[in-house]
């Protein structure tokens, strides 16, 4: 791992742009090369990030999802801050806007092909924990890509009916994403997804299921599903199972 001084990564960020920061130091800066320089934060014992650090677990997440066919960011270096022991991550900027702000402006239509970039992630085995439309990528030459992707998990085979509900929770995370989804319409969003989606009648219940369990804000519409797949009314459930 390479090493840089506090001092040198502060001369990148005055010939630079500061892209987010907080009260202690500075997150993520756009150098003059365009480049992104993604600092992370040092974890102590009995953290698992002292073991891991966050750093790392994003560099292999990028080479996870690489691998997978899913476009991410394509990492250059790591290094350790001298001074203070922190990671920083460079990797090129990659050209697109957020889905959050391409729905803002242009409306709620790409969430049919956020629908299915959602089955596409769930089919090759990806479990991407921070999937809220902020840290998906509209890209300038089509497509999508996810960034910021510390927190991705690869499974062997396609995720199961739990884990594909348990991860629409990040999608409604934000109040101007369910009012996205509100004004696309959740049934419609869920019919495309399934649509999408290479699930067995039985996995596709359970699906349903497991999210009107796991999401109040999609529980009506997956409720609705399952009414009408089975023609049995489904009781709202609030039994959630442990991760």
């Amino acid at each position: 791992m390479l090493r840089i001084s506090e001092t040198k990564l502060k001369q990148i960020a005055e010939a630079g742009t500061i892209l987010a920061d907080d009260d202690s130091f500075v997150r993520a800066i756009r150098d003059s090369d365009g480049r992104i320089w993604k600092q992370f934060r040092k974890k102590s014992f009995p953290s698992t990030a002292a073991l891991l650090p966050y750093a790392k677990r994003f560099v292999k997440s990028a080479e996870l999802l690489a691998k997978r066919g899913i476009n991410s960011v394509a990492v250059r270096d790591i290094y350790t801050v001298a001074e203070t022991g922190r990671h920083v991550v460079v990797y090129d900027e990659m050209p697109g806007r957020s889905l959050r702000t391409v729905l803002e402006i242009e409306g709620a239509q790409h969430l049919s092909d956020f629908a299915q970039f959602m089955a596409l992630l769930h089919e090759r085995g990806i479990y991407f924990r921070s999937m809220h439309l902020d840290n998906v990528l509209v890209l300038d030459a089509g497509g999508f890509a996810l960034i910021d992707v510390t927190h991705v998990e690869g499974f062997r085979k396609a995720l199961n009916p739990w884990r594909r509900a348990r991860n629409f929770k990040p999608v409604t995370s934000y109040a101007e994403d369910r009012a996205m989804l509100d004004q696309y319409g959740c049934s419609r969003f869920l019919e495309e997804y399934l649509a999408a989606s290479h699930l067995t009648d039985r996995a596709r219940q359970q699906f349903l299921l497991h999210l009107q369990r796991l999401n109040d804000h999609l529980a009506d519409a997956a409720n609705a599903l399952r009414c009408d797949e089975t023609g049995v009314a489904a009781k709202s459930q609030s039994t959630h199972q442990p991760v």
